[in-house]
């Protein structure tokens, strides 16, 4: 797989985004007050920023740059090789509302967190470190591509999740749903999933649980079966910084073709 970037319904495969290292920017202050107790001021937010610097064809790096010069100051999705296989929807747990003392899902629509863990049927560790309340959950828009697979899961106590496209105008349309899922053995909750094997017109859908009261691990990748999961890796929101190219003689008399060029870029997650 490829690295893609661009617009939500046109995304188009990066090379050069296939060597870039994520950062998480969480900013924190701690206090030590006079009594000796230690206190934390968190920001609302987490959010990422992406670096590289590469040695590249200048072929390689030629759908960076134009990205970089038709978007310039506007928001892209990016979607990296890693989240295409892992989790396209973003980090489950991104925005603290303070006043209510709970945590939402950042993009998801009728969701609030619940303390507590619980348990999951063949999940890494057996355990859901962070479980959701609600009978009726949308993710945020994501896109798919056409050709490729798709599948999306949660573990659920009840109800279903389905693939519901959406079109260029954000309209919702229908789309395949997965059976119903039994009632949970031991207070565990059981994994519910529906796969498409390929994408056939579509550029973009939402994650929709039904009939659920608690649900965890949400997840979507463009794989044609579930995966084990793993944390939201998608970025909806993303600014393209300035790529900087440094030149390089290269004899190609010795065996190497010219035209490489070290390049070196930066991404931005905006909120």
């Amino acid at each position: 797989m490829v690295s893609m970037a661009g617009p939500l319904h046109a995304l188009v495969e990066v090379e050069a985004l296939n060597l870039v290292v994520e950062n998480l920017v969480d900013a924190h202050s701690f206090t030590t007050g006079l009594s000796g107790r230690v206190r934390a001021r968190l920001a609302p937010e987490v959010y990422r920023t992406w670096s590289a610097d590469t040695l590249l064809h200048t072929s390689e790096a030629a759908t960076l740059q134009e990205i970089y010069w038709m978007n310039r100051g506007q928001a892209v999705w990016l979607a990296l090789e890693q989240a295409q296989v892992q989790n396209m929807l973003p980090p489950p747990l991104n925005v603290i509302d303070r006043t209510r003392g709970v945590m939402y899902p950042k993009g998801w629509e009728g969701t609030v967190s619940a303390a507590g863990t619980v348990k999951t049927e063949d999940a890494p560790g057996g355990t859901a470190a962070s479980v959701l309340t609600d009978t009726d959950a949308k993710s945020p828009v994501i896109p798919c591509q056409p050709g490729k697979p798709l599948t999306v899961s949660a573990y659920l106590d009840a109800g279903e999740v389905r693939i519901v496209w959406v079109d260029s105008s954000e309209v919702e349309t229908a789309g395949p749903t997965s059976g119903e899922v039994d009632a949970p053995v031991g207070g565990a909750l059981n994994r519910a999933h529906v796969s498409v094997p390929e994408v056939v017109g579509q550029t973009a859908f939402r994650l929709v649980i039904t009939g659920a009261t608690t649900y965890a691990r949400p997840q979507a990748t463009w794989t044609d079966s579930p995966v084990p999961w793993v944390s939201g890796k998608g970025a909806s929101s993303v600014i393209f910084g300035p790529p900087r190219e440094t030149p390089l003689r290269v004899d190609p008399n010795n065996g190497c073709p010219d035209n490489y060029s070290q390049f070196a870029f930066d991404l931005t997650e905006i909120g």
